[in-house]
């Protein structure tokens, strides 16, 4: 009888560490999944300078503080504050987009904006300059 009871806690004990390794592995395979799903979607980063270039004279390009529009060629928005030295960086999904710049320091009827749509690529940095046209 006691022999029967030992064999029976063995078998109990036995199942028991199979439901933990199964738990265990269940617990890495979905951390596994979401690692390689963060790792699919990383964003990448816009950065660059809010500039006032040109005009009479070809006046030296000017860093201008501001609010920079980072517009995806699917129609999402993202802003971006450009500092006293015309800096801004912003992290943005993989995709085109598009820069359109104001500042304060800029009036006039021609927006600013990047000369060129920006591709953006996972885990990627692209500087761009956004220019604002002195006539």
């Amino acid at each position: 009888m006691l022999r029967t009871v030992e064999m029976l806690m063995v078998r109990q004990l036995a199942g028991a560490q199979k439901q933990l390794v199964a738990g265990v592995l269940a617990v890495v395979l979905v951390a596994v999944t979401m690692s390689c799903l963060s790792e699919d979607s990383a964003d990448g980063t816009v950065e660059g300078v809010l500039l006032m270039t040109g005009g009479p004279m070809r006046a030296a390009d000017t860093p201008m503080s501001g609010e920079v529009e980072i517009r995806s060629t699917e129609g999402e928005v993202f802003l971006a504050s450009a500092d006293a030295d015309g800096r801004f960086a912003l992290d943005v999904p993989p995709g085109t987009y598009m820069l359109v710049g104001t500042s304060p320091a800029f009036q006039a009827s021609q927006p600013c904006r990047s000369p060129d749509p920006v591709v953006v690529n996972d885990r990627q940095s692209v500087v761009v300059e956004v220019q604002c046209h002195r006539r």
